[in-house]
């Protein structure tokens, strides 16, 4: 035992032996002596010499990291707890593809004296492409330097998606905590914790609902804007015949045509889209399961307190 000292002081004592129904002795039968006494070691307990209590290992010590308090896992199993796990993992991946986004706008002007440039704007997280995307270009060794900026600010669509992603993979990964290390707490009598569960859950279903639909308006823009409309909308170069307004012929352009060769790839920023709907749908679809363990199910069901969500 812990702070228990020993220190081994051996003493010989004799120990009457007894007879067999046979009338002989159990020592004599069992060989141990010759004479019928057998003698045993006794142990002196010492208070000066102290014996180090065992150390747990590792992988136990994980097991039971606050106090006494054991990682009740089970609650993984049930609807709450999967869910919550789920929510943790889709949140990262749609926060992640939204903020790791990124794509290419290509495209030629030919400038009035007949030379021909290419032109490249890259589109990143924030998404704000009127300051970050300008390009001068000059046609000629003498002409006029001529401003190419993309128009568009998305950068609060963009935040908003990824904010609600950042706040709900932190905020399951503190529920879970609870979930498993302080199920007791949250399993008590008041019922206040699986209420205050429930009320987070709805404004952050609400916060995913809001954010990927403005994420997805966002996007909408972003891939007009690099379809290449606005280099005729802001008089860089002509309309396609027949394609602009009649009083667009009178309008003095700075170069002779323009052509996209490439208006972007989506491919992420779609999936990241995607993906907050379908936060929206796990976050609101774990109401009912949190329903279930708040004091108003238990107040409209008295005798079904016990059932598992």
């Amino acid at each position: 035992m812990n702070g228990m000292t020993a220190e081994a002081g051996y003493r010989r004592e004799p120990v009457t032996t007894s007879e067999n129904p046979n009338g002989q002795s159990s020592a004599q039968s069992r060989g141990d002596s010759q004479d019928g006494d057998m003698y045993f070691e006794s142990i002196d307990i010492q208070p000066e010499l102290r014996i180090p209590s065992p150390r747990q290992s590792w992988w136990t010590r994980c097991w039971q990291p606050i106090g006494t308090t054991i990682m009740d896992t089970a609650v993984l199993q049930e609807p709450r707890g999967f869910m919550r796990a789920l929510q943790w993992l889709f949140a990262i991946c749609a926060f992640g593809s939204c903020a790791d986004f990124d794509t290419i706008m290509r495209y030629t002007v030919t400038c009035p004296n007949g030379d021909i440039k290419e032109i490249q704007h890259n589109a990143t997280y924030p998404f704000v492409l009127s300051k970050q995307q300008t390009v001068n270009v000059t046609c000629g060794e003498s002409g006029p330097a001529i401003y190419l900026d993309p128009p568009g600010d998305f950068s609060s669509d963009a935040a908003f998606f990824v904010f609600t992603g950042v706040i709900s993979f932190l905020a399951t990964m503190a529920i879970l905590i609870v979930y498993v290390f302080f199920s007791p707490v949250y399993e008590n009598e008041s019922k206040k914790a699986p209420l205050v569960d429930f009320c987070f859950t709805v404004v952050i279903a609400v916060f995913w609902l809001s954010a990927s639909a403005a994420w997805a308006n966002g996007l909408s823009g972003m891939k007009h804007v690099y379809g290449g409309d606005w280099l005729h909308a802001a008089n860089k170069c002509p309309f396609p015949p027949g394609g602009g307004p009649a009083e667009a012929s009178s309008v003095e352009y700075a170069f002779t045509a323009c052509q996209v060769l490439d208006s972007g790839h989506y491919g992420l920023a779609n999936v990241s889209v995607i993906l907050g709907f379908l936060n929206f749908f796990l976050w609101s679809s774990n109401l009912w399961f949190l329903y279930k363990e708040t004091a108003w199910f238990a107040s409209r069901n008295p005798n079904n307190e016990s059932l598992e969500g």
